[in-house]
């Protein structure tokens, strides 16, 4: 989320605007070190200026925690986020109209570096004291803002009704503000909802109405992204078909904007598609090409999907070895993810499972933990992964354990986790 909100308070001010600009423009770019560098340097020139808080001392550390948000360290931006926030409320307690506005900008902040890092109550918390704020404020955007950010929320923890009342009412602020970027971007992530509460009909309307503004707009990158959630509503459908006309649709936006990460999501998404139609040469093509585009990406770009994705193709044209082999790298590269302390979103219990078991083994309630294991309903497809918590709640510590086919590479690597932090 960039918010233009960086501009010279007074003419005092030791941040000329210019200088403000520059830093968001290398966030834009996605030049974090540069943007850090100079974010840190007007923090150093604002402190030199004087001992007492000042907008600019405020505003320098808001604009260094966006860096540090940006360049995903979330919990140094937390720290600066919430120093800049208290400067800013003292400024408003004196009467600062201004300082009082960037308090509900900073708490929705740091409500958004806790949602990346999965602590979700608290980022409700600070969404809603945000927009209590704003709203004493009649501060129309950011309460829009900060209500799209608690969608957000909602959405990860799979409230999607409350996500879908967020998102509306968001859209319905941006309307009244006439920001029609805005605008398609609510009905976009309402479109994404309605996709998970598999109310098929609603989501194509509503991606429909965000693609015809971005059309408008003429933004390429915005036009590819609700392309690409088309083509999730209809593969989600099982219109297999409209599902890869809207994905190759997407990447060929992305391939001409020569953006390698969406590339090699969208591509990875046609060939998911492809499998299922017995299309499997064009799936291959498409998933060497995705490879290639993710590469660069690290973890934003979510490997371990696409090597799942060659899996499931392997396995479908019954190469056990190739299969094998691809989910292996599914595993590899989900597990090195989650070991830089990255939160899991991919909706599946399993690390839930996992991390009730681990802290019943640290805690030694082992048999407790067994028994409630027991005693849940048929979990389908994660019973196995259920079979070896049980296994190492009696005490079992082999590597190998995670080496089952019956395991999907998320429950293999949340499995390997364990086993790291018994270990440790």
């Amino acid at each position: 989320m960039m918010l233009n909100f960086f501009f010279s308070h007074d003419a005092e001010s030791v941040q000329p605007e210019s200088q403000c600009v520059d830093i968001e423009q290398l966030l834009v770019q996605g030049d974090i070190q540069a943007a850090y560098t100079q974010a840190e340097a007007l923090l150093q020139l604002a402190l030199q200026a004087g001992e007492c808080v000042t907008y600019a001392i405020a505003n320098a550390r808001f604009m260094l925690g966006n860096v540090l948000r940006c360049g995903e360290n979330y919990e140094a931006a937390l720290d600066a986020l919430q120093q800049a926030r208290l400067d800013f409320e003292v400024l408003a307690d004196a009467g600062d109209q201004d300082a009082a506005r960037m308090v509900a900008v900073a708490l929705t902040m740091q409500g958004d570096c806790l949602t990346a890092i999965g602590q979700f109550e608290l980022a409700i918390e600070l969404y809603t004291h945000a927009i209590a704020l704003a709203e004493q404020l009649r501060d129309l955007r950011q309460i829009a803002v900060a209500k799209e950010q608690l969608a957000t929320v909602y959405f990860f923890q799979q409230d999607y009704p409350a996500a879908l009342t967020a998102y509306q009412h968001a859209k319905e602020l941006f309307s009244q503000l006439n920001e029609a970027y805005s605008i398609a971007v609510a009905w976009h992530q309402i479109g994404v909802v309605y996709t998970r509460m598999q109310d098929y009909v609603q989501a194509e309307q509503a991606c429909h109405a965000s693609l015809s503004i971005k059309n408008e707009q003429g933004n390429q990158a915005d036009i590819a992204s609700t392309l690409n959630q088309l083509g999730n509503i209809y593969s989600d459908w099982g219109k297999l078909k409209q599902a890869v006309e809207f994905y190759q649709q997407a990447a060929e936006i992305y391939a001409q904007l020569g953006d390698n990460r969406y590339e090699g999501v969208t591509r990875s998404n046609s060939a998911d598609s492809l499998i299922p139609l017995q299309r499997y040469d064009e799936a291959r093509v498409e998933l060497q090409r995705a490879i290639i585009c993710k590469q660069d990406s690290g973890h934003l770009a979510e490997p371990w999907k696409t090597w799942n994705i060659l899996f499931e193709l392997e396995q479908a044209m019954n190469n056990i070895t190739a299969a094998h082999a691809a989910k292996q790298q599914a595993i590899h590269s989900y597990l090195a993810y989650r070991r830089d302390g990255n939160y899991n979103r991919s909706g599946s219990p399993v690390p839930q499972f996992c991390s009730g078991t681990l802290r019943a083994i640290q805690e030694n309630n082992s048999a407790v933990a067994e028994q409630e294991l027991l005693n849940l309903p048929d979990q389908g497809c994660f019973n196995p992964v259920i079979a070896k918590l049980i296994a190492m709640l009696r005490g079992e510590r082999n590597p190998n354990l995670a080496d089952d086919p019956e395991l999907d590479f998320i429950s293999a690597a949340e499995l390997l986790l364990m086993l790291d932090a018994l270990s440790a």
